[in-house]
Formats: structure tokens, C-alpha cells, sequence
């Protein structure tokens, strides 16, 4: 069976039969999202997942009786596109090398793309051709790009939206920003899609000669506790004027304050151990303190100079243990108090020695700070005179004040999760911007609005629910415009573009009338098919009046599906403009985040040379197995590892199941194909809600290894597997691996696609039969534990004997019923005068059934029968001729063993 040609087969029929453009009509609809792609690169076996678990569940959906939408578009908006072209152009060695020996693109092609629109319209073609072979389920006449001018009217008249409801501002404002590149940046902008993290951090002044050595910190509240201050001796300073005062600081971080609109002029350049041995005096309390090296000392992070105190930071506490030796104990001055045995009266001190650590390079530092930390903001108390009693979070407002006020302080804005890179390679900074347009996110009253939206949603995983809260809750103003980059003009000032995480928030609104378009709309035509706004004679419009319809049908978005990477940058923005532009009923459902592709087994990345281009895997092991292997290799929100071990067994399992469809009988007639029939139906039940619930793994381990298991041991039984079964298997497969189960559904007679099949909510219907069940599970068990038995005596045996357990064994585990606590066990047992007779012997079973008791409980006659029937079966699998007894009638050099058997679990004896 070649996957491959499988799919080109079944793709070509889907594409005639036009399955996936969805249209509205008096079905009940289910519409679903991905994250659209952004087309700078081809898409590697990593990029798979999000994509094919949403392509599961429109399937599934489908199969349900929904009228299911899933499009797909391509986002170009920004700068990251810009860059890449850029870098093509300078011919960068290290992407030339990723596009030729990664992605196996052709040297001469790859250097040709320095147009960004062409690197575009070449990589989104890549991705398409991906997905198509991947069989996604895309309804490709609504694709579109980011720079599309009917696509552009959209976003502008979602950001009229926002500027009517006050949600877009102007004014001076912190942003990350790029000084290479000269561009305000989001996630989508750096390397890695790293969401740079601003942060605030308050500048203490400390006198030093003819001005100051500012010390940035997070932790104003301990400057009552310095006792020296650190720098980095082989480190870069200046002496620079800010503002009008002598700073000594980093040379990066003269650049820092340029950016953060202070008025900055170079007076010189020192060396770190210019200040090493000198004195500073620190703000606030007076104190004069000496000026120590350490290697900790980033020169790039702040200011560069750091104040030391080292009761309180571990850093502070192991650099100057280094620094003065036995001394350092005696300076510790203590600020804030815990009540925690643990930490002491100093948690630095406490938790260094307590983790063995001795030097500044040891890496559990970032441990011992966070925990020391963490306690002290939550469970701290200030003691020095001026703050005593005062929390620390209270008293670390308080002494921002008071420094700002005395201005002996100030601030310092600064990237907290640095060093994080633009695309063009630019390291990221802070910038104040005069000029700069915000998206409001940190306004009350929409916070308000996008709390009441997420709760209104379904989570998937919930637990990720926290998350998503903490999200809305940290967001604050955000910049939604650039000096460059393709996209959308800001419609307030036409200079700006708007950025990547701004004009992508509501899109999938725009789908639903996508096709429909053959121009860009206005403010006031958009208003009436988005919001049914009557402006003029728009709604007279028979054009608008269609898209009206869609809308109105498609619209709120049935689910969400991404990365979790994008829960803390573009999933809350998402909710937060559907909440501050769309009338309730027209918010969406349900989000839909799952973990990442390792490879192997190790995160993939290009100095691994571990990145599996997504094209080459289909080519190599055809789009089923590989869908399989992205979504069922591990729990939704959990990283799952693609290998090539697995995918040869996926292949493997699927082929065999290929060659029962062949062997099938027309009904199930004997025990084992009656037997198989009842799994099944298990197996079809709680598909359907693992599907429901997105639990493919579920999906997966139940119908490709459970019940692949029980087809072959039903043949192994002499069986075959029903066709009510097979056919059952392949339906509900189809989701999960749609070429390949439309190949078997044609081969087994059927007309129409195994994908298009209804699958019905009741199952199938088989009746129960616990005894058969039980039957089969101890033929199986017992061929398995005389296997293991073999194992270890490490031979043959000439003759197999096996003891039924005797009818009194069997009352006990009846009286014991469901209960799996010893005390209650008993106490059912004892309730039983006939078997109290026998107390000694019951309660030894008791025991026994602690250890085991099977579901079923058989009568010793049945059992028996059991047994025997599959007796010749266990011979032929075992090797060795077969007895079965009872244990009434076990012999005396058996009696021992035979006492050994439990119900549903014979003694097995080898001779």
C-alpha cells in the first residue's frame, strides 16, 4: 500500500467533488480556525499539528451531520517578511544554507526571492501544496493575504471600531522597539516569536565623585540593606550627562536612556575597574559603601552597576562571599522578615547553604533568587524604622515614591526576558514613543468585557484556563503601529502601518465573506455586513446583502485552534476584540491550544540540522501516518515526539488492518468474532467523546492499538473481523487518516467517501454478552502468564495443566462485589454465615482479591468450559499438550497449587 499515491488519488476526488466548500444551509454549522501561517519559510514536520488536530475535528464534525467551514489564509503583515528579503539579498550564508540543505530548495531560486512580495507569494505556495497533500479539509476559495486590499478595508474598519469605542489612544508610551531596523516590534517580529516582556524598573541614585552610580532594581524596598555595590571590571562604562546629571554607566545602557527620551550627551569612556575599590554613597539612608567586581554583572542588563545586598539576593550573597571570604557573614544586615524556619533571618545566607552553592556560576542561583523571592513579596514583612511592620509589596511603592520624590530614583524601562532579537538581528531595547497610536487593552471596562468572553468560553486543555486569565489580566496598552512593513496603512495616519498582532485578531470574521468579495468595502458597508448597521442604502445592496447572510449563518467562531505559544499574545487579543467590537452573541465558543513537535525526542532547531521539512516527511511516509503521529503521541497540551519508529509502526498496523478487509466475515458468527463485535462497540462509544473532547491520543490508543490488538488475536482464535466491525473501524478513522480509510471504504463495495459517512450518535449496537467478555480475557491473560512463565524457567514443558478456581472462591469475590477496601471487603464477606464458617480460608481470598479480582465473576462450571473449549488453542500457542481440572479434583502433588487459583485467574502448573 503506497500512502502516497493513496493520497494523490483520493485528493483529486475531493477537489472534483468539491466536499469542503461549505455553503450555508439548514444544517446546523460548526465553524473552526488555525492560526493562519506565516509564509517566511516552508513548514516543517512541527508546523503539522495545530493544523492536522484542526482538520480532525472539522472532520469529525462533519461526520456528526455539521455543515463545517475550516478555511485558511496567510499572514504578511509586518516586518519580518522585509527582513527575510533583506537577508536573502546579502546572500546570508546561514539562510541560504537553511533554504538549500534544510528545505532542499535550489540555490540560484532561493537567492532570487529579495522581493518580500515574491518571498511571499513563493513560500505561501509551499505551505498551500503542504496542506493540500496533507489533506486538510480547507475550503481554498476564502484564502487570502494579510496585504489583499478587500482584506485591508476589513482592518480598517475594525480600527474605526476601536478608535469609536475610545479603545485606540495616542501619547508617550514604553514600546520594544528595534534601533537596527528602527521599528516598534511584537512577538511576530523576533526571532523565535518571542513576545518581548516589558518591565519597570526603579533607578537608585548612589553619589560617586562628580555625580552617580545608578543602580537599577526591582526591589527598591532593600536598599536599607546595602552594604557594597558590584560592577563587571572587564565591562564597557561611560561617563555620560542625562538630563543634566553625571551618570557612570554601561555603554549599553547609554543607549538605553536615549531611547527612553531623556537628553543624553558622552563625556567619556572607563573600564569597569576604574570603580572597583572606590566608594558611593547610597540614596535614602546615607550610607557609604565600597564598590566590588563580579562576574554576575551584565553589563547589558540596566544600568550595569548593581547594588548589593546580599542578606536578601543569593547573587549578592555568594559574589561577596567571593569577594571578601570569611567577612561576608558579618555584613549581612537584615531588612525584611519571613516567618519561615527554613530561610532565617537571612534567606540568602539560608538557601545558599543550603543548596550547596559557592560560586555565581553555579546555576541553581536563579533557583535559590526566585524562591527567596517569591516568599518574601508574599509572606514579608519590612523591619527597618522607617517601613517596620510594613509589607513588602506596600513598602516597595513606598520607597519608589519617596526615591522619586527626594529624586535620589527614577525609571528605567527595560526588556525583561532579554536578550530578545528582531528578525533583522537587532537586539531588542525600550523606546519611548511620543508619537505613538496604542491599542487599549490595559481600559477597565474592556477587561471587563474580555473576562465575561472568556468565561463564556470552552478552554481546551482546561487547565490551560489560568493562563488565558492571567493574560487578559497582565495586558496593558499595546502598540498597533509601525514606521514599515507590509500590511495594513493606519487609517488615523497613513505614515504608520499597522503591526502583525494588531491586524490579526478578527479575521476569521472576514472569511466567512471572503469569497464573495471582488472589491474592498467601506467603514459603512462593513458595518452592515458585520454588524448589521443601516447607513444610506448599503443594506439595499444585493451584494451586501449576501455577505450579510453568511455572516449572520457562520458567525460566532465555533473554535479556535493554535500553538500555546500564542496564549499571551495574539489568543487574549483575539478575545479582547471580539469582545470590544461584536455584540455578544457573536463571540466565540471555544479555544483549542496544543503543545509542540519534538524530533527524536530534542526540541527542533537549525544546529541540531533535526528540522524534518514537512513536504519531505509526506513524500517519505505519505500525509496518513504522519497525521496520526502529530496528534496521537501524546495529551493536547503536552509536546509529542515524531520518529521514525513510530510512524513504522502506524504503517505497519494500518497495513494490516488493510489486508482484514480482505478476510472480513459477513457477520460475526463465532465466540472470538462475536467477542471482537463487542469491543468494538466500546471502542465506537467512547470515540465519539474522545473525538468530542479533542482526546485524540484516546482516539488513537483505542481504535489503531486496542482494537488492531483484538482483530488479531480474534484471528489468532480463527475468527475474522465482521464487516459491521471493519467498516464501524474505518468511519471512525476516516478523521484521523482520511486518504487511506476512502481507499478501503471503496474496496470494501461502498460508494461516496468513508469521510463523508454519517457516524451515528447510538453506536453499535451489540448485545452484551460479560461472560464471553470474561471468556476471552482469561484465554488471552493465561496464554500471556504461561509465557512469562516459560521465560523464567528458561524451558519447554512437556505438559500444561490448569486449575479452575472451586465455587466457594467465587462466593467470596460475589460477597466482595465492587469494594477494593480490605476492612469493607471483610466486613461483606462476613455477612455471609456460610462463608464465616470458613473464616480462615475466606479471609486468605479476601486478600488474594485485593491483589486481583477480575470484573466477572464466572461459575466454576463455566469457567471450566471456557477453558476447555480454548484448550487446543492454548496448546498450539504454548506448544505443550493442555489439561484442564478443577480444583476439587486436583491430585495431592497439585493440591498445593491448586490452591493458588482464583476466579477468573486458573493455577497454572508446567511439567
Amino acid at each position: 500500500m503506497d500512502f502516497v499515491q493513496l493520497a494523490t488519488k483520493w485528493q483529486k476526488k475531493w477537489e472534483d467533488a468539491k466536499l469542503f466548500e461549505a455553503e450555508p444551509d439548514d444544517r446546523d454549522k460548526f465553524y473552526l480556525t488555525a492560526a493562519f501561517p506565516y509564509p517566511n519559510s516552508p513548514q516543517h514536520i512541527g508546523h503539522a499539528r495545530t493544523y492536522t488536530i484542526t482538520d480532525v475535528y472539522a472532520r469529525f464534525m462533519r461526520m456528526t451531520g455539521k455543515n463545517v467551514l475550516f478555511p485558511m489564509a496567510f499572514h504578511v503583515t509586518g516586518t519580518p517578511i522585509m527582513a527575510m528579503a533583506r537577508r536573502v539579498e546579502e546572500k546570508d550564508p546561514e539562510l541560504m544554507d537553511i533554504f538549500t540543505k534544510i528545505y532542499g530548495m535550489d540555490k540560484e531560486y532561493a537567492q532570487s526571492l529579495t522581493n518580500p512580495r515574491d518571498l511571499v507569494m513563493a513560500f505561501s505556495k509551499e505551505i498551500e501544496i503542504g496542506m493540500r497533500e496533507m489533506g486538510f479539509s480547507i475550503d481554498w476559495r476564502r484564502k487570502f493575504y494579510t496585504f489583499d486590499s478587500e482584506f485591508n478595508s476589513f482592518v480598517t474598519w475594525q480600527f474605526h471600531k476601536l478608535k469609536e469605542a475610545g479603545l485606540i489612544t495616542k501619547g508617550k508610551h514604553p514600546v520594544p522597539y528595534c534601533p537596527k531596523c528602527g521599528n516598534a516590534v511584537g512577538g511576530h517580529d523576533t526571532k523565535g516569536d518571542v513576545e518581548p516582556e516589558l518591565g519597570e524598573f526603579i533607578l537608585l541614585k548612589f553619589k560617586f565623585e562628580d555625580g552617580y552610580l545608578p543602580a537599577a532594581t526591582l526591589r527598591p524596598e532593600t536598599v536599607y540593606g546595602v552594604t557594597n555595590m558590584w560592577v563587571n571590571a572587564k565591562g564597557d562604562y561611560v561617563k555620560a550627562r542625562v538630563d543634566g546629571e553625571v551618570y557612570y554607566i554601561s555603554k549599553v545602557a547609554f543607549e538605553k536612556f536615549r531611547l527612553q527620551d531623556h537628553k543624553v550627551e558622552l563625556l567619556g569612556e572607563v573600564r569597569g575597574d576604574y570603580f572597583v575599590g572606590k566608594t558611593c554613597v547610597a540614596p535614602l539612608t546615607g550610607k557609604e559603601v565600597m564598590v566590588y567586581n563580579s562576574s554576575f554583572v551584565d553589563v547589558s542588563n540596566a544600568t550595569g552597576v548593581v547594588m548589593s545586598v546580599p542578606a536578601h539576593a543569593p547573587y549578592d550573597y555568594v559574589a561577596l562571599k567571593e569577594a571578601v571570604g570569611g567577612k561576608a557573614d558579618g555584613m549581612l544586615i537584615s531588612v525584611i522578615s519571613v516567618d519561615d524556619k527554613e530561610l532565617g533571618k537571612f534567606p540568602a545566607k539560608s538557601i545558599a547553604d543550603a543548596m550547596g552553592i559557592a560560586s555565581v556560576d553555579d546555576p541553581k542561583l536563579e533557583e535559590a533568587t526566585k524562591v527567596v523571592y517569591r516568599r518574601e513579596l508574599h509572606n514579608g514583612v519590612m523591619n527597618v524604622e522607617e517601613l517596620r511592620g510594613m509589607k513588602v509589596e506596600q513598602a516597595r511603592d513606598k520607597v519608589k515614591e519617596m526615591l522619586i520624590a527626594s529624586k535620589e530614583g527614577g525609571i528605567l524601562h527595560e526588556i525583561m526576558n532579554r536578550p530578545v532579537r528582531c528578525r533583522c538581528g537587532g537586539v531588542v531595547e525600550v523606546k519611548i514613543f511620543e508619537d505613538q497610536w496604542f491599542i487599549d487593552y490595559g481600559n477597565a471596562e474592556w477587561k471587563e468585557k474580555a473576562r465575561g468572553c472568556l468565561k463564556r468560553m470552552a478552554i481546551v486543555p482546561a487547565n490551560r484556563r489560568k493562563d488565558f486569565e492571567y493574560s487578559i489580566d497582565w495586558l496593558h496598552e499595546k502598540a498597533c503601529t509601525r514606521a514599515t512593513g507590509l500590511g495594513t496603512r493606519f487609517p488615523f495616519d497613513e505614515n504608520k502601518m499597522i503591526e502583525a498582532l494588531s491586524d490579526s485578531t478578527i479575521y476569521m470574521a472576514f472569511y466567512t465573506v471572503k469569497h464573495l468579495l471582488n472589491r474592498p468595502l467601506s467603514v459603512e458597508e462593513w458595518d452592515y455586513v458585520m454588524l448589521g448597521r443601516k447607513n444610506g442604502n448599503v443594506e439595499k445592496e444585493r451584494e451586501l446583502q449576501e455577505m450579510r447572510r453568511h455572516f449572520e449563518y457562520w458567525y460566532p467562531l465555533d473554535s479556535r485552534h493554535s500553538g500555546a505559544d500564542l496564549i499571551y499574545n495574539h489568543l487574549p487579543f483575539f478575545i479582547f476584540n471580539h469582545s470590544g467590537i461584536f455584540p455578544e452573541k457573536k463571540w466565540p465558543r471555544q479555544i483549542v491550544v496544543n503543545g509542540f513537535v519534538l524530533m527524536d525526542g530534542a526540541k527542533m532547531s537549525k544546529s541540531l540540522g533535526n528540522i524534518l521539512p514537512l513536504r519531505k516527511a509526506i513524500a517519505e511516509y505519505g500525509p496518513d501516518p504522519i497525521r496520526i503521529s502529530v496528534v496521537g503521541g501524546a495529551e493536547l497540551g503536552e509536546d509529542t515526539d515524531f520518529n521514525s519508529k513510530m510512524v513504522e509502526g502506524i504503517v505497519s498496523r494500518l497495513r494490516f488492518m488493510a489486508e482484514m478487509c480482505g478476510n472480513m466475515s459477513e457477520r460475526a458468527e463465532g465466540d472470538a468474532e462475536r467477542w471482537l463485535e463487542m469491543r468494538f462497540a466500546t471502542y465506537y462509544d467512547a470515540a465519539l467523546a474522545n473525538y468530542e473532547s479533542l482526546n485524540l491520543r484516546g482516539v488513537v490508543n483505542d481504535l489503531l492499538y486496542k482494537f488492531v490488538n483484538d482483530v488479531k488475536w480474534c484471528v489468532k482464535r480463527g475468527g475474522r473481523p465482521s464487516k459491521r466491525a471493519v467498516q464501524g473501524w474505518v468511519k471512525l478513522m476516516s478523521p484521523m487518516c482520511p486518504h487511506y480509510c476512502d481507499e478501503l471504504w471503496e474496496r470494501m463495495g461502498n460508494g461516496g467517501f468513508a469521510s463523508m459517512q454519517r457516524i451515528d450518535a447510538e453506536g453499535i449496537a451489540v448485545e452484551p454478552d460479560p461472560a464471553l467478555e470474561e471468556g476471552e480475557r482469561i484465554i488471552e491473560q493465561t496464554v500471556n502468564d504461561i509465557a512469562e512463565i516459560k521465560k523464567i524457567l528458561g524451558k519447554e514443558p512437556e505438559k500444561i495443566t490448569l486449575i479452575v478456581a472451586d465455587t466457594f472462591k467465587r462466593d467470596v469475590f460475589n460477597a466482595i462485589g465492587d469494594s477494593r477496601n480490605m476492612n469493607d471487603a471483610i466486613k461483606r464477606v462476613m455477612a455471609n454465615s456460610d462463608i464465616k464458617a470458613r473464616g480462615k480460608e475466606a479471609l486468605n481470598i479476601v486478600k488474594s482479591a485485593m491483589h486481583w479480582k477480575s470484573a466477572v465473576v464466572l461459575s466454576e462450571q463455566k469457567e471450566w468450559e471456557i477453558m476447555k473449549d480454548g484448550a487446543r488453542f492454548i496448546e498450539r500457542e504454548c506448544g505443550a499438550p493442555v489439561e484442564v481440572i478443577m480444583e476439587k479434583n486436583a491430585k495431592e502433588e497439585m493440591a498445593e497449587k491448586a490452591r493458588r487459583a482464583l476466579p477468573g485467574k486458573p493455577s497454572i502448573v508446567l511439567s
